[in-house]
Parts: structure tokens; sequence; C-alpha cells
């Protein structure tokens, strides 16, 4: 597996010099003084061809703060992607994603100092912290199949946590309260199955970075969410937690992981899960909701969705966000 690490060393120099507004605005003068072009422009992303010497040359801009703000042509750019190795697939594709962390984390503790403290995202190898960029080495897994394990180094370049905290201040106050209001508006409870994966795509979509749902019944059979700085979180209550008259059967435990669901381990974790790295398109929240849809409906024998409440919330905040386009029944926060 190659990774460029003199282009990996330019983009942090770069990115360290560059005068950072985080909106959309930025890739352009980005790209120009990168050498790098826009390959594809979505509502949620932003995809550009590199010039550095790897066999997927790209880079990933992501807004994750929703369609509605795209629309209403609020730009804010949260995050940058930049994959600076091969995608390997070979049996140790761990270890050369490790070799090859350590050894840009070498280069850029030479070029742009020691890296900060570890932050606690298992996939941050590196970090810095500066002025108008943080900057973290991550290690990526592009493709997961249970037949095949594939690995990348990326570098994720995001908002300084100073600029990120006045962020949520500001949208706290003016601009998530509006699109909450938005939101409020009552909606007719699903009719069918279909129509709650059509709504839940929206939601997930729409989803803040520190946003937290759950869609159970009653009795605890749930589907939970949690959106993160790069990545989105999602598990399916497992035979771990589920009383024994409600235990899934080995035969739809195995629809599970033909969905894509992973397993619980034996490390603690009780709940089959994804764990999906940004951006997420429109395309993976539309399919992400049809795999909840199957979960809950087919493997968890939930009857309609009118047996459904939702829990919402965002991190360390009273204020929800919109979930009320569910049209289901909405349960304050245990």
């Amino acid at each position: 597996m190659r990774v460029d690490l003199d282009g990996a060393v330019r983009v942090a120099r770069l990115a360290a010099s560059f005068r950072w507004t985080w909106t959309f605005a930025d890739l352009e003068s980005f790209c120009a003084v990168a050498g790098w072009r826009v390959a594809e422009s979505w509502a949620l992303e932003t995809t550009l061809t590199t010039d550095l010497d790897v066999d997927s040359p790209r880079a990933d801009a992501s807004t994750f703060l929703g369609l509605r703000r795209w629309r209403r042509g609020r730009s804010v750019m949260n995050s940058l992607t930049v994959w600076v190795s091969d995608i390997s697939s070979e049996p140790d594709a761990d270890a050369q994603v490790n070799a090859g962390l350590t050894a840009l984390t070498e280069r850029l503790t030479t070029e742009i100092g020691a890296p900060d403290s570890p932050d606690d995202y298992s996939a941050t190898a590196a970090r810095w912290d500066l002025p108008d960029v943080r900057i973290r080495l991550v290690r990526r897994a592009p493709y997961r199949f249970p037949e095949v394990q594939t690995g990348a180094v990326a570098m994720h370049l995001s908002k300084p946590v100073k600029l990120a905290l006045i962020d949520t201040v500001l949208s706290d106050s003016d601009q998530d309260q509006a699109d909450e209001d938005d939101w409020e508006v009552s909606a007719d409870p699903p009719q069918d199955w279909s129509e709650l994966a059509s709504r839940l795509a929206g939601v997930f979509a729409d989803m803040p970075s520190d946003a937290y749902l759950t869609l159970r019944t009653p009795d605890s059979r749930y589907a939970q969410f949690v959106g993160g700085p790069d990545d989105f979180y999602c598990e399916v209550v497992s035979n771990r937690s589920l009383a024994p008259e409600q235990r899934i059967p080995p035969d739809l435990e195995a629809l599970l992981a033909v969905r894509g669901w992973s397993e619980p381990p034996d490390n603690g974790t009780e709940n089959w899960a994804k764990d999906l790295n940004f951006p997420v398109t429109r395309l993976t929240c539309t399919r992400l909701a049809d795999d909840v849809v199957h979960a809950l409906s087919v493997v968890l024998g939930v009857i309609a969705p009118s047996e459904l409440e939702v829990w919402a919330w965002r991190d360390g905040l009273e204020q929800r966000f919109g979930v009320a386009a569910l049209g289901l029944r909405f349960a304050p926060r245990p």
C-alpha cells in the first residue's frame, strides 16, 4: 500500500496556512491553490479530484448539517477528508494502515510540530489543533464485507474546536430554532413501513452531528442512532437485551447480517451495529432507512409503525432536533 507522504505533507501545509471560512466557498479557493478540481457536488457532499499519487485521488467535503439548510443556502462546510494512501485489501491491510499512519505522523511532526493529545475517537491516529483548522490522521475502511477487509490512510480537516463551539452556540439560538420550527409541523402517522422509511431517510439527512435518535416500542424493541464528528453510528437491539419471549430466532438474525449489520462482538457491545463514515450521501440515508425498517418490522416483529415512539435529543442540550415529520409519538428522554 502506497502512502503519498510528500503529497500529504503538502496538503497539511496548505491547510495550516489557508484562510478558512468553513463554507463551500473555500473549496474553489483551496482547489485553485492545491491544483485540485471539483468532480461531483451534492446536497450533503462535494467530491474533489486531488493530485496525490494514490489509486483513488479524491477528497470529500461534507456539511452533514442537512438538506433543508443546504436548500436555504446555508452552505456550511464542516470537514474535508483527503485520501492520502492506496486502498488496501490485502490480508495485512490493518498493519499496512498502521505503518502508514506512523510514518505520516513522524513526517508531520517534523513539518508542523508535535501532535496534540489523542482524542476519544478510535479511528484517529494523531491530531493537530491549529488556529484555523484541526488536522487529524485517521484510518478508513471504504469497503467492508465479510469476505473483504479494506483499509486506507486519510487526512481529516475540520473546524478548530473554538470555531465549532461558537457555531454550536449560534445555531442553538438562531438557525437550529428556525429549523426546529419548520420541522414541528404536525405530520399524519405513516400509513405503512414504506412511508416511514421515506420519512426516516429525510430525518437521517437532517440530523446534526451531535444528535441522538431512538425508535422503540413500549416493550423495548428498538433501533438507535448517534451522529458523530466524522461518522454515523447505528444499532439494532440484539438478543442480549431482549426478554426471552422477544428473542430473535437464528434465521432472522441471519437476515440482519445479510443487510450489513455487524453481529455483537464479545467486547461488551450489546447490539447489532453499522458504523458509517462521512460523507453520508442521500442514497446512503435511503438505504439505511430501508435496513432499519426491515429490522424493526421483519426481524423484531413490530406489527406497524404506529407501535413505535421516538426519543430525540442533542448532546448537552435540552433542545431536540426535528423528528415531527416521522409522525410518531414523541416520548420524553429517559
